[in-house]
């Protein structure tokens, strides 16, 4: 009996340790998996990017200030004009011309930051500079929002040749790779803005996914160097 005893726990024994071998290989390649489809996932890359885009590519207006207490607001139907126009769907449903570099490059020049932005992406920040080579970027594949028009937006080299190219759209924009983290609910972008040849700014761009929405959290103003 003693004999028999010990045949069957040494098979049961057998059997669990096949059966946790197995589940544990199951979890890595879902895991795996699920980061793949992750960061390489085109269709996650272009949902983001019309998030960021319809951010960005936003009709802009100057409000008049409100004046200190006690002074004549001799402005005030001008302030509320304004504020009425942007309120208006006509205001925010305008066309923009957004001109969209098509690739997605890797930072090859130090990031420098004011360090400000939530730490959960942190690690996120840093994967942005690995070397991992530009990226097409379809811009078919960016939905279309309010509006906006996109087209390809000229290189540096041909704006400078030619400014009147700046005349040619009202936006351009360009991004950098989109970093994710591991479950695929944070990601972290750069992304550069140029309204006109001595206007341009990059921002650090976070995003979360909220109630199964993609959402930008923070922003952060940034120089290359």
């Amino acid at each position: 009996m003693s004999k028999s005893n010990n045949k069957s726990t040494s098979a049961q024994m057998l059997l669990a340790n096949k059966s946790i071998l197995i589940i544990t290989a199951f979890l890595i390649i879902v895991g795996c998996s699920k980061n793949k489809n992750c960061t390489k996932s085109d269709m996650l890359k272009y949902e983001l990017l019309t998030v960021i885009i319809d951010s960005f590519a936003k009709p802009s207006v100057t409000i008049p200030p409100l004046v200190p207490e006690g002074v004549v607001d001799t402005i005030k139907n001008e302030r509320d004009s304004i504020l009425n126009l942007i309120k208006s769907e006509e205001w925010v449903n305008q066309k923009n011309i957004v001109a969209v570099l098509p690739y997605f490059y890797t930072p090859n020049k130090e990031v420098i930051f004011k360090n400000t932005y939530p730490k959960e992406f942190e690690s996120l920040v840093k994967d942005l500079s690995v070397k991992s080579g530009d990226t097409i970027l379809k811009i078919d594949k960016i939905k279309k929002t309010r509006g906006n028009i996109f087209i390809k937006a000229p290189t540096l080299k041909e704006l400078i040749k030619d400014e009147d190219l700046w005349n040619s759209f009202d936006l351009r924009i360009t991004g950098s790779k989109i970093v994710f983290d591991a479950d695929c609910d944070k990601a972290v972008t750069i992304i550069g803005i140029s309204k006109g040849r001595l206007n341009s700014y990059n921002s650090l761009v976070f995003l979360e996914k909220i109630d199964n929405n993609w959402v930008i959290v923070h922003k952060e103003t940034i120089s290359i160097s």
